[in-house]
Formats: C-alpha cells, structure tokens, sequence
C-alpha cells in the first residue's frame, strides 16, 4: 500500500489484461493476511510506544510487513533528550 496524491493505492498483480472502464475485482489472500496481523498490528504498537516516549514529533514514515518480519521507518523532528529510566 502508498499514498499518492492524497490516494490510498493497494498493490497487487493482475491476471490478465485491461483497460481504463474495465470493470475488476479485487480478492486478498486470507491466509497470507492472517500471517501478516499480527505485525501489522505491532506498527502500531511501536509507532504508539514511540510516540509516547519520544513525544509527538515523532512521524511513521513507512512499513514494510510481510507473515516473518516487519520495517518500520520513523523520523523525529528534534533530537530526543533520554533519561535512564527512559531507556
């Protein structure tokens, strides 16, 4: 999944050949999605528990999540000021 443009655009593979007006249907792999839930939910733990520690300038950039693993890229606007306990 991107953004573009303010667009929500899923990425998939297409059997076969069409064109602008077709009209299609989109299916999801129910399996593969169950692998895949539980790291998905876990972005938005991480994204969560980032965001309360290092506060609100803290922005998800992007995620990679697959059934064995996930990426997650964030970028804080300032330089976080850690104490021991925070870490």
């Amino acid at each position: 999944m991107q953004v573009a443009a303010g667009y929500v655009l899923h990425i998939g593979q297409a059997d076969g050949a069409f064109t602008v007006g077709d009209k299609v249907v989109c299916q999801r792999d129910q399996q593969r999605r169950q692998r895949i839930l539980p790291n998905h939910t876990f972005t938005h733990v991480l994204n969560y528990a980032l965001r309360e520690v290092l506060g609100d300038d803290v922005h998800q950039k992007g995620s990679i999540v697959l059934p064995d693993k996930l990426r997650s890229a964030t970028h804080c606007v300032t330089a976080p000021v850690l104490s021991s306990q925070d870490v």
